[in-house]
């Protein structure tokens, strides 16, 4: 199997010191793991982040799975400690089969039909059945060797305020999310998918279970924003505007607040607190950021009633 162009130019961006040589290894390190769990390539994940490698296989009895791997990256090692971690909570979840020592390569249960919730983003009863995820999902566990939110949130922050080409508008945004952030600093911690957004949330047989957790400890009721302001675009016809993103987050987030222990005032401000830290991520990576920004004008408006 070859690395396909898109995920070429992706790990040589993000890993420059490092990829080629990650690159010309590659083959030997597929073989390497499908040998080591008895696996045959049936064919290669069209989605998913770049720098992934995720391949549909089959075990020496024929059994489904899936084996994901890619370039070396902190996140790697994060979520196998988390795919452990719900896999003894007995969460719903892709179940964990096999990894390696360091966490780089690992083999996971294969959801069957394996639709995403976005496919169903405008079927309410779905949205509200995934949302119970959201609720249960958060483990009052923490394991080491998760990063904390507040980190996520500090760490890009300070990298944006240090990049030399701040844009006070953005900047403002910062400092709303920083505030709205206080008041969660003394609730219990939990541990968190981090990343549970449409895309994320498949269907297994009659439920959703999640994939690809980030790992990250924090406050439970930041588990939703990140599913709470993703695929806005998805739910209109033609360009969507101004008006629509006032509309559909509202909505989202009552609808929310009708499945989660919190209300809807409370979930608008998570989710901005996250799209803040989304869209900085994409600033910081040169990726564009006008629909962030869009999503964080609509957010302070809602703040704002």
């Amino acid at each position: 199997m070859e690395l396909t162009e898109s995920s070429l130019k992706a790990i040589r961006k993000i890993f420059p010191d490092s990829a080629e040589e990650w690159i010309q290894n590659y083959p030997g390190l597929l073989a390497d793991y499908l040998e080591r769990w008895g696996l045959t390539v049936i064919d290669a994940a069209k989605v998913g982040w770049p720098t992934n490698q995720v391949y549909f296989v089959q075990d020496t009895s024929g059994r489904s799975l899936v084996l994901k791997m890619g370039h070396p990256h902190p996140e790697q090692i994060t979520e196998a400690i988390a795919l452990k971690a719900y896999l003894t909570a007995k969460a719903p979840v892709a179940r964990l089969l096999e990894n390696e020592p360091a966490g780089y390569g690992i083999v996971l249960e294969r959801l069957n039909p394996g639709t995403t919730l976005r496919q169903s983003i405008r079927d309410e009863s779905a949205i509200k059945a995934a949302l119970t995820l959201h609720r249960d999902l958060p483990r009052p566990i923490c394991p080491d060797g998760l990063p904390r939110f507040d980190e996520w949130l500090s760490k890009a922050f300070k990298e944006y305020r240090n990049s030399g080409s701040v844009d006070s508008n953005f900047l403002s945004h910062i400092e709303q999310a920083q505030t709205l952030f206080e008041p969660l600093r003394g609730l219990p911690d939990c541990m968190l998918h981090g990343d549970c957004h449409h895309e994320n949330i498949l269907l297994d047989g009659d439920r959703w279970k999640i994939i690809d957790p980030k790992g990250v400890i924090g406050p439970a009721v930041l588990e939703a924003g990140r599913f709470l302001h993703n695929f806005l675009e998805d739910e209109v016809a033609g360009d969507i505007t101004h008006q629509d993103r006032l509309r559909l987050l509202r909505r989202r987030c009552e609808v929310a607040a009708t499945v989660l222990p919190s209300s809807a005032k409370t979930l608008m401000a998570v989710t901005y607190i996250d799209a803040t830290l989304s869209t900085c991520w994409q600033i910081l990576s040169g990726d564009p950021c006008e629909k962030g920004i869009a999503i964080l004008v609509a957010l302070r408006e809602l703040l704002g009633e």
